[in-house]
């Protein structure tokens, strides 16, 4: 009489079904994985943002606060701070002894003076379809003699600027931005 003895091994379709089912978890946790780093990247990246721009209203809060308010201006206005052309709604704070906050870009034609102050607005908006826009445009400060320079990292960039007096005894501005 012939013995007949039971093994335990797997089958190779039972073990093709294991591979198979191992596969789809790890695919799953990998992808959980990535995900979960890319948002912690992008949130990261948020935070460093706002406190950019945190950072650039604290400036500017402390310098209305410190110098009075000479003017506003439009953007299209080229000339100096002065109270001709003056307005209460304009994309250019004048503070007291020159100190200066408008929109701005960088271009390394000029390394004397590579910071430049947008004479027109849309010159930061976005371009029409198909054309690319060759300036990145940011808060920039005049310190009062004639350097400016970039009060907003490479997180942030803006379209559009308006400063804007609110009051007339004591002037206050309000700052209003479109990233």
């Amino acid at each position: 009489m012939k013995k007949y003895t039971l093994h335990s091994w797997f089958t190779l379709i039972e073990l093709i079904i294991s591979i198979a089912i191992f596969g789809i978890i790890m695919i799953s946790v990998i992808a959980i994985f990535l995900f979960s780093s890319q948002m912690s990247t992008r949130v990261e990246l948020n935070r460093l943002m706002q406190e950019n721009i945190k950072n650039v209203f604290e400036d500017i809060a402390e310098n209305v606060r410190k110098w009075e308010i000479d003017n506003v201006l439009p953007d299209w206005w080229v000339g100096n701070c002065t109270s001709s052309g003056a307005t209460v709604v304009g994309t250019k704070l004048c503070l007291q002894w020159g100190i200066q906050y408008s929109i701005g870009y960088y271009d390394d034609t000029l390394p004397a003076w590579p910071w430049h102050r947008v004479h027109n607005i849309d010159d930061c908006k976005d371009p029409a379809p198909g054309t690319i826009n060759t300036k990145t445009c940011h808060i920039i400060k005049n310190d009062g003699i004639g350097n400016y320079y970039p009060l907003t990292n490479s997180f942030v960039s803006f379209t559009d600027i308006q400063f804007i007096v609110t009051n007339d005894d004591i002037p206050k501005v309000l700052v209003s931005v479109v990233l």
